[in-house]
């Protein structure tokens, strides 16, 4: 094919990705505009500002999507794989930090209480002290399906940490464990109990393989958190209300919440 035609019909292209994007800009901006019209009494004002932007942020994620599947078929058509490759690697880039600040600007809104609300299973916790048995912490946790209890000290009230049911078998089979009536406090000084986030070994003071959040923090807030601990998907976040622990928070309650 002609190098002039070739041009010509990439220009074609473009241009009509951009007509596409205007147009949807357009009806996007007359939507919002006749809202925010209709709403200049509405005491809700704050909140619908937020939920406008953040559909501005998911148009803008839809359009740089669109853009960028047109603009890849273009290079490809014109440029060639080479030119092809290092587009895409730059729109992938650009794709990642758009869909992070729409992300974000979600967590950002939502409180610990409204997830709380939402996960009611989150304020089911299985507390132990270190005097506790090690078979009454396996078979409770064993019979309600989890993963791990949390261990707090003799208040209940203090988080000295969340032991993972695995870190127990990792030393004994659950058969032995079930059986065991031995302190939690003399199992994990007798034997090297490793934490499954830290890699660190447990000890009486405890372990912090968690994070704390208060009822009015943001999910955001709660993220960072738990990333700075450990990027890991194990890490849980307890949920402190005037200083007793009511709940846990895992990356699956708050990925739901991104997916919404």
């Amino acid at each position: 094919m002609p190098e002039i035609l070739q041009e010509k019909i990439a220009v074609l292209l473009i241009a009509g990705a951009f007509i596409i994007i205007l147009v949807i800009l357009g009806i996007h901006s007359y939507d919002v505009g006749i809202i925010l019209h209709t709403a200049k009494t509405d005491p809700n004002t704050n909140a619908l500002y937020s939920n406008i932007n953040n559909s501005n942020l998911n148009v803008f994620s839809i359009i740089l999507s669109l853009f960028g599947a047109w603009v890849g078929a273009v290079l490809a058509f014109y440029y060639g794989s080479k030119s092809l490759d290092r587009a895409y690697n730059s729109l992938n880039t650009a794709q990642t930090s758009i869909d992070k600040i729409v992300s974000d600007n979600r967590l950002a809104g939502i409180k610990v209480a409204e997830i709380i609300s939402k996960n009611p299973d989150s304020r089911k916790l299985l507390k132990f002290k270190l005097e506790d048995k090690i078979n009454a912490i396996v078979k409770d946790a064993e019979e309600s399906n989890y993963q791990f209890v949390m261990v707090t000290d003799a208040t209940g009230n203090k988080v000295l940490g969340l032991l993972f049911i695995s870190d127990l078998t990792a030393i004994k089979p659950k058969a032995e464990l079930v059986n065991l009536d031995e302190n939690l406090d003399k199992f994990i000084t007798d034997n090297q109990v490793s934490d499954t986030i830290t890699k660190r070994r447990w000890v009486k003071e405890g372990m912090i393989n968690f994070v704390t959040a208060g009822m009015d923090d943001s999910l955001k807030t709660v993220v960072d958190r738990m990333k700075q601990l450990k990027d890991t998907l194990s890490v849980r976040a307890v949920v402190m209300d005037k200083g007793v622990p009511i709940a846990t928070i895992t990356h699956d309650m708050i990925s739901k919440e991104i997916g919404k």
